[in-house]
């Protein structure tokens, strides 16, 4: 018997597209055009916004700057 269980589903872009998990519940990912990620619902719902060059402008109603764990673009 397993004590969790957590599943990865990918886009046709390969793109995370959901995790379903036991222990932390479902989590769906989205993104734009560009296979740059927008949101992520479940939760916590999370939004990210990017510049026309793709870095990442912020994250909910926090400017990029305000971001702790932000990692290149």
């Amino acid at each position: 018997r397993h004590l969790f269980h957590r599943h990865y589903a990918y886009d046709a872009n390969g793109n995370l597209a959901g995790v379903n998990d036991s222990r932390k519940g479902n989590r769906s990912y989205h993104y734009d055009p560009l296979d740059r990620l927008i949101n992520v619902r479940g939760t916590t719902p999370e939004s990210f916004a990017h510049d026309p060059a793709g870095n990442l402008l912020g994250q909910g109603d926090q400017p990029a700057a305000n971001l702790a764990n932000v990692k290149g673009n």
